[in-house]
């Protein structure tokens, strides 16, 4: 079941609003009462099966891994804290304030973004899968699409959101079921027919998907 608003976490967060749930995690609005109320995005882990939960627990250790090193890039979410206590699981993230870019398209009938904005945002979210790649071992980011990509309140930064789905080429790793979006799902080669730099370009091709 979800908090309720107005729950204190570890004597710290106060949850102010359920934004999203799945199957994986619950996502809430939240404020650090001792950062000056400073709003966070805390990301508490969902697990009804106590066997899977040190599964889980390393996916989450892994996304906060992911973030931090990727932390120098302007388009990626800043990491705050991770907690796990007993059987449960909390990421802290910074929060980011706009829209999706795919509700946005919605709201406007899908009229496209000026072009030149267009290209902007694709070599922010390059520069992002670039560093992934770079990585060691590489990572996959396996679920750019619009509804991942927030627009800013500014009207003109993005933010890549969502790492939850990035998992590292080549390591053989069970998976809680919980994965990427299939109509944009990254095509991923066989392991027997492809290198594993082959695997690792691949994963571009959503990238141009989502700003066509």
């Amino acid at each position: 079941m979800p908090y309720s608003p107005g729950t204190l976490l570890h004597g710290r967060y106060r949850l102010d609003k359920l934004l999203a749930i799945g199957g994986f995690a619950a996502v809430y609005l939240a404020a650090d009462t001792r950062q000056g109320n400073r709003p966070v995005a805390l990301k508490d882990m969902i697990c009804g099966d106590p066997g899977e939960f040190l599964i889980r627990l390393n996916f989450f250790q892994r996304e906060a891994q992911i973030l931090r090193a990727l932390a120098n890039l302007p388009a990626v979410p800043r990491v705050y804290d991770i907690i796990q206590k007993g059987q449960s699981a909390q990421l802290v993230l910074e929060y980011i304030s706009g829209q999706d870019l795919q509700k946005i398209l919605d709201a406007n009938g899908s009229k496209p973004f000026p072009f030149d904005q267009v290209v902007e945002w694709g070599k922010n979210i390059c520069d992002v899968l670039s560093h992934l790649h770079a990585l060691t071992p590489p990572v996959v980011h396996r679920d750019v699409k619009p509804e991942n990509i927030m627009l800013l309140d500014d009207g003109r930064t993005i933010k890549m959101i969502d790492f939850g789905t990035a998992r590292d080429v080549g390591r053989s790793q069970k998976t809680p079921p919980r994965r990427g979006c299939t109509r944009k799902a990254t095509p991923r080669p066989s392991r027997s027919s492809a290198s594993r730099r082959r695997e690792v370009t691949c994963s571009r091709w959503p990238e141009p998907c989502t700003i066509c």
